[in-house]
């Protein structure tokens, strides 16, 4: 079952915060299962969307400079634990360590260009 203590999340948020200091991002803990990143506040202009974590490289190729930014995040995200480390079942195949969220902006805080 995947699963992310505080301390790891807190652990990335540190990271995040030394490695990309010019951007304000949240770093939340949600259900013990997921890492849920948020841009808040950068110097780049962005749209607020959902990033997939997974193919954004092919989404966002137009975009070098955010893509340099998402890998920093992953970088950090998945640096702080063997992550990527899957467990493997025989009914539901590989389930990873731990999930990541990855978002420009949320619902009630809209991303700011400063």
């Amino acid at each position: 079952m995947p699963y992310i203590s505080k301390e790891e999340v807190k652990k990335i948020r540190t990271q995040l915060k030394e490695v990309l200091p010019e951007f304000k991002l949240s770093v939340t803990n949600k259900n013990y299962s997921t890492v849920h990143v948020v841009i808040l506040k950068g110097p780049l202009a962005l749209e607020d969307q959902n990033i997939n974590h997974i193919y954004y490289k092919k989404h966002l190729e137009n975009d070098p400079s955010f893509i340099a930014v998402i890998d920093k995040i992953l970088d950090a995200v998945y640096g702080t634990k063997e992550s990527k480390c899957e467990h493997y079942d025989a009914d539901y195949g590989s389930i990873p360590s731990y999930y990541v969220s990855l978002s420009v902006g949320d619902f009630e805080r809209k991303y700011q260009q400063i």
